[in-house]
């Protein structure tokens, strides 16, 4: 277990640069044990991601064996509850639901609680239940799920372990599961092949900015986090992976305590097998651009980073001023 979560350096999983990349962030903190996680961001095509990360077989046991329960017992029930106060996001769920054909076959990916479930029998009530299938790696949520949703088909299990057929499914969600997988590219390519021609991705995940950024880069920048996207690096690896994009949209909710989310729909254009995933790992003129915006971002966040420096420094003094003053006045 102890060389299980040891951290790896890994090249860039967008264009395959190796090395030499750019921090942004010093550290963030581990898991079992603590380690030093850094967040860069690749010179050749602007993606941001942890480096050194834990291997795929790390992420692995800690979803399906840790995510809720190291949380304590009530994790679960306390997810569900949160997640149902994010009904701002239904809109955009029953756009992406309008675009499928009638009769639909659809997935939810890394459904969590189920709470994706709820917003969809809202939205789209016309999609039987017998079409909707949930794949989860999660013990403890395939069970919560179950137990709410007897009749849908619920399969636990990795991206990377599923046993869906090729193209399968009319639309698949993932909502905030792509920043946490270890090759992103890759992932999408697995999407690809259990999606019909012409079928739609929905991918949420939250948005790599300034307001993400000053809400707390603890709550953005943790270890399950392995990637974090602009619409740019999104849209590359998307198309990377054979994919045409239709709407995307910056969600920004006051009720969303810790980061504005990126919304994408996309369609499914071209298949392109996982097996050749390497050869798609190419820099694009997009991803100039998108490295283009990465420098900008990582100086005016080093910026920020300076200036609440400084103001800390000035408050740390300011306070003990306070302190010592009476003590001050009483010795004279």
């Amino acid at each position: 277990m102890k060389n299980l979560y040891t951290p790896i350096e890994i090249p860039c999983r967008s264009c395959g640069r190796s090395g030499g990349f750019n921090p942004l962030l010093k550290v963030v903190t581990g898991y079992r044990p603590g380690a030093s996680l850094q967040v860069v961001d690749c010179p050749d095509c602007g993606l941001t991601f942890l480096n050194p990360q834990y291997q795929f077989d790390a992420y692995s046991d800690y979803y399906q064996n840790d995510y809720y329960v190291d949380d304590g017992a009530n994790s679960l029930e306390e997810t569900y509850r949160v997640a149902q106060s994010h009904a701002a996001f239904k809109p955009y769920l029953k756009n992406f639901a309008q675009r499928l054909q009638p009769g639909a076959t659809y997935l939810d990916v890394g459904a969590g609680t189920g709470q994706w479930l709820d917003f969809l029998r809202d939205v789209a009530p016309e999609i039987p239940l017998e079409n909707i299938h949930v794949l989860e790696p999660s013990d403890a949520s395939t069970a919560f799920i179950r137990r709410r949703y007897p009749t849908i088909s619920v399969q636990r299990s990795m991206l990377e372990d599923n046993s869906y057929p090729d193209g399968f499914f009319d639309g698949v969600l993932c909502s905030a599961l792509i920043e946490h997988f270890t090759d992103p590219l890759e992932s999408l390519l697995r999407f690809s092949r259990i999606i019909k021609d012409g079928g739609r991705l929905m991918l949420i995940t939250p948005n790599l900015d300034e307001h993400s950024y000053a809400k707390g880069p603890q709550n953005l920048f943790k270890f399950p986090h392995t990637f974090y996207y602009t619409p740019g690096t999104l849209v590359s690896l998307l198309e990377k992976a054979g994919f045409t994009v239709e709407t995307e949209d910056v969600f920004y909710d006051s009720g969303l305590i810790w980061y504005a989310f990126l919304i994408v729909v996309a369609r499914k254009k071209e298949p392109r097998a996982i097996g050749d995933v390497e050869k798609f790992r190419v820099k694009t003129v997009r991803d100039t651009a998108n490295a283009v915006s990465a420098k900008a971002f990582r100086q005016r966040m080093k910026a920020r980073i300076s200036a609440f420096r400084r103001e800390f420094r000035v408050w740390f003094i300011k306070r003990k001023i306070k302190k010592i003053a009476p003590w001050l006045a009483r010795s004279k």
